[in-house]
């Protein structure tokens, strides 16, 4: 636990340009959507598995990277379009607020 507040400290003082980029940008951008979304998209994709890849013979491990990886991608695109679509709006007009 101290070492994760020294870690911290290091990057908050001197960030690093591994930080810096669009992507890890964009997802900090997008992260409530991605919290708020994941369960649903866990569920949905759950769901599909059950329905759809069961009557399938896939290898477990096949079965988990499948489903691991529709789960992440699903969020993050949901996430971005509810950003896009929704949550600027309500950005926008808390900008404007503050202007008044």
């Amino acid at each position: 636990m101290v070492l994760f507040g020294i870690l911290i400290l290091i990057v908050s003082k001197k960030p690093s340009r591994l930080l810096e980029n669009k992507i890890l940008n964009h997802l900090g951008k997008i992260f409530y959507g991605i919290y708020m979304f994941h369960p649903v998209v866990m569920q949905l994709v759950g769901l599909l598995y059950l329905k759809l890849l069961i009557k399938q013979n896939l290898n477990d491990v096949v079965g988990v990277i499948l489903i691991n990886s529709m789960v992440i991608l699903g969020t993050i695109i949901i996430a971005h379009f509810s950003y896009v679509y929704y949550e600027s709006c309500f950005l926008k007009k808390k900008r404007s607020f503050r202007e008044n």
